[in-house]
């Protein structure tokens, strides 16, 4: 119960917390699950053969499970936080016509409107148009990961104690810089992934295709950066 209350109370600041923390939860949980299923079938087939049943697998500990999936909840919930922040910037320094190309949601746009405008113009000038639309709408989000992502590296480097101040700020330049470059190149190519879906099917083909790049191009980025840095 204690649990589920901390999970459901934090299911309410962002929707998707409680996916972090319920995917931490259930991998656990589906191992435990399988100890007990392997335990039962040793446990009846002791019992044919008349000898002592083994013992029952210890219930794990899921604690920090649940704080690891806190902890990736409140990063998710504070990229959304960030990027709301640069939102509103955008807003309010920008030109109009800028501002509503960055706030625009990129699949529908390109689905109800571009793909019906565009439909008779070539294939290369059709990607190209929907390569910028996805381009331009997401760069809040992955600018604003960049910044959460180089702040939590910075501050895991400042509370190190065997480093000295002048390596804490080398490290810390080069985790911002491998951070620049991760979130560049995810942008990138997201946005070729997506423009890709849009000119097979407009709106399915355009979700297919920026979150199939984004996993793999996190996933290849992440453990580039992490072979980089040595952690």
């Amino acid at each position: 119960k204690q649990y589920l209350s901390i999970i459901l109370f934090f299911s309410t600041t962002y929707n998707a917390s409680l996916c972090s923390v319920g995917i931490q939860f259930l991998m656990k949980f589906n191992r435990y699950l399988l100890e007990v299923l392997d335990h039962e079938r040793a446990s009846l087939e002791a019992s044919e053969k008349g000898e002592e049943v083994p013992e029952a697998p210890t219930t794990p500990d899921f604690t920090p499970v649940l704080f690891t999936g806190l902890f990736q909840s409140a990063r998710e919930v504070t990229v959304m936080t960030v990027r709301r922040v640069y939102e509103r910037l955008a807003v309010t320094r920008l030109p109009r016509v800028h501002a509503e190309a960055i706030l625009l949601e990129s699949r529908s746009y390109i689905r109800d409107i571009l793909s019906l405008r565009h439909a008779k113009d070539p294939l290369l000038k059709r990607l190209a148009t929907y390569q910028s639309a996805t381009l331009h709408s997401v760069a809040l989000f992955y600018a604003a990961e960049c910044t959460v992502a180089s702040s939590l590296y910075a501050i895991q480097t400042a509370r190190r104690s065997d480093l000295t101040a002048g390596q804490k700020i080398a490290l810390v330049s080069k985790g911002a810089a491998l951070h620049l470059l991760r979130c560049s190149v995810t942008l990138a190519m997201v946005s070729v992934g997506a423009a890709l879906g849009s000119a097979i099917k407009p709106g399915v083909g355009t979700f297919v295709g920026h979150v199939g790049t984004d996993v793999i191009t996190s996933i290849t980025m992440s453990i580039f950066i992490r072979s980089v840095l040595g952690n």
